[in-house]
This record gives structure tokens, C-alpha cells and sequence, in this order.
């Protein structure tokens, strides 16, 4: 009789392990809030701060947060075609770092090339739909780093020395240039002093936009080292910023006066080719995973299609069962 009863239990114990597994393996990369957490496959990351613009939210439509959409790297958002797993659009919600401040963060794989930053609203593909016009979003911008010759704005920065001031401090001594961003600077061996977007913060300048393929407007912004207490500027040194006027606040958000026109994102010709993906997905009105398709992580939500959730339930079900037929078989 013991052994009966021990074998059912390490039947059941067997089946809720299955249960448990399964889960885990289809686990989305997020978090209990259902916010952008990397998963255990994402080596190095990269914590990219959003200033959400104010105008960019809408309760009606619920668009109360910050989202982010890559397609190339780790953790991909989820492809129309299927070729890719995740979150479909409009991506993932990103971590809020302050709410009164509109400042939300994301620990990006630093594999990811390219990011585009929404409020988190599927604007469909109805362009006479209500929600197509409140839905926003940026162009694509660069998610990987800057080298000297990829962007205006910091090429044209200290009149065109910034780049040749941050090889100066990188071969030097003296590290002063770059205040608490020196890790973020270093050589590439084709392109020469780079430098990455750790924990600096991307700012939506109103007064410019794009347009995707649709003909859906875009918003253009740019990269600023960000100082903590809602403190940003264009130099890595917050104390060289403020002396020359470089340094702006959360709290008033502002964009230099003759900021960069074109789009941020780095052509092909410049840096190794990013593989495209199957539709252009960075329209608020594009395209969305087919099915709510999961990506493998330990975190504690989990985002699967409800069909084939159900079909690993009823498999690993009919084989607990199985199991503790074949116990009682066994033991009587």
C-alpha cells in the first residue's frame, strides 16, 4: 500500500515537474508587470533610457506606457511571416524609471541594431480608425553605437571635435572628457572611436518627423548621455555640458536648437548589413505576430498562444496519467 501511494505521488510530483518545465521553456522575456526583462540567452545588455513625449499618451485608447520594437538581435519582437518568436507589435513594454518624469528605461541586448520606441498602442492598418492617428512612434533608431561619420548632430558636436576629443581622452591619461560614460567609449577596428548607448537617453524632438512606408508619421530624436534626477546633455562630462550650455531637464525637455534633421539610423554601407525583416515593422500600423507565440526565459509571466498552450497541457496530462496507470499496474 506505501508503495502505491509513494509511486502516485511521485507520479503526480513527475507531471506537475512537466507542467512546470513546459511553462518555463515558453516563458516571454518579461516580467510579472509584463515589462521587458532580457532573457537567460542575452549575454550583454545595454540600458537605453525613453523620455515619452506627454502628448504621446491616451487613456481612452490606453496608451499609458512606453514601448520598444526590435527585430534584429536578441529577443526579437515577434514577425508577421513567423519567422521570428515574441512579442508582436507594437513590442514590448518597457521598465518605468520615473513616472513623473515620463522616463522609462530597457536593458536592450547589445546585440539588438536598431530599436523603435512607441506608446505601446497598435495603431491596426485602418488609417480611418480613431486609434491609427493616436498611436506614435520614433523612425528606427540606432540601438548598437555611433562612430565617427554616423551622425550629424555628434559629429558637428564642439565644432566637429568631439570625436577627435574622445580619441584624445581614450589613448590618454586623462580621463575628465568622459565623466561617468567612460565604458561606453571604445575603438572599432574598422570605423575607429565609438562609442555605445549605455544607460544614455533618447529624446523625441517634436518639431521633427519622418515618415515610414505608409506614409505614417514618424518621430525623429537623439541620443544624450543621461546624468540621473532627470539631468541629460550632449557631453559624456556633466560639468564640461553645463559650462557650455549642453545640459537640459526632464522636467522641461529641450533638443538643441539646430538638432540633427535626418533620421539616426546608421546606413548599410557604413556598418555590416542587418538582416531586414519579412514587412517593415516599424509602422504603429504594421505588422503583428500571427499568434501569440512565446520566447524561452525563467521569468514569472508568460505570454503563449492559447491552442497550442492548451495542446502542452492535455500531452503532458494524458502522460502523468499514463504514468500513474502504470504505477498501479506495477504495484498491484
Amino acid at each position: 500500500m506505501s508503495k502505491k501511494f509513494i509511486s502516485l505521488i511521485l507520479a503526480v510530483v513527475l507531471a506537475f515537474s512537466l507542467v512546470t518545465v513546459a511553462v518555463v521553456s515558453a516563458s516571454a522575456a518579461v516580467d510579472a508587470d509584463g515589462r521587458y526583462v532580457p532573457s537567460e540567452s542575452v549575454e550583454d545588455t545595454n540600458r537605453l533610457y525613453f523620455y515619452m513625449p506627454a502628448d504621446w499618451y491616451n487613456e481612452q485608447f490606453n496608451a499609458t506606457t512606453a514601448g520598444a520594437y526590435w527585430w534584429g538581435g536578441s529577443d526579437p519582437c515577434g514577425a508577421i511571416d513567423g519567422s521570428s518568436t515574441g512579442s508582436a507589435w507594437p513590442g514590448y513594454k518597457m521598465q518605468i524609471g520615473d513616472a513623473d518624469l515620463s522616463l522609462y528605461y530597457l536593458d536592450c541586448p547589445s546585440d539588438v541594431p536598431l530599436i523603435v520606441f512607441n506608446n505601446y498602442l497598435d495603431g491596426t492598418n485602418d488609417k480611418t480608425a480613431p486609434q491609427y492617428k493616436i498611436a506614435t512612434q520614433t523612425n528606427d533608431v540606432t540601438a548598437s553605437y555611433y562612430s565617427e561619420g554616423d551622425n550629424d548632430f555628434y559629429d558637428n558636436l564642439l565644432d566637429g571635435e568631439f570625436f577627435a576629443m574622445a580619441e584624445e581622452a581614450y589613448d590618454g591619461d586623462d580621463k575628465t572628457f568622459f565623466g561617468e560614460f567612460e565604458k561606453n567609449f571604445f575603438i572599432d577596428p574598422e570605423w575607429g572611436i565609438s562609442m555605445d548607448f549605455d544607460n544614455m537617453i533618447y529624446v523625441v524632438d517634436p518639431s521633427l518627423t519622418s515618415e515610414n512606408f505608409e506614409g505614417k508619421k514618424t518621430f525623429v530624436g537623439e541620443w544624450y548621455f543621461y546624468y540621473g534626477d532627470g539631468k541629460y546633455g550632449s557631453l559624456p562630462n556633466q560639468d564640461m555640458a553645463e559650462e557650455a550650455g549642453l545640459v537640459y531637464d526632464l522636467s522641461n525637455p529641450a533638443t538643441p536648437d539646430t538638432p540633427d534633421p535626418k533620421p539616426t539610423t546608421v546606413a548599410p554601407t557604413t556598418k555590416p548589413a542587418v538582416p531586414a525583416p519579412a514587412t517593415d515593422p516599424t509602422s504603429a500600423s504594421g505588422p503583428a505576430s500571427t499568434g501569440d507565440t512565446a520566447v524561452k526565459g525563467d521569468n514569472t509571466a508568460v505570454q503563449t498562444g492559447a491552442f497550442s498552450m492548451a495542446v502542452i497541457v492535455l500531452t503532458i496530462l494524458a502522460v502523468a496519467a499514463g504514468a500513474v496507470l502504470y504505477t498501479r499496474k506495477r504495484y498491484e
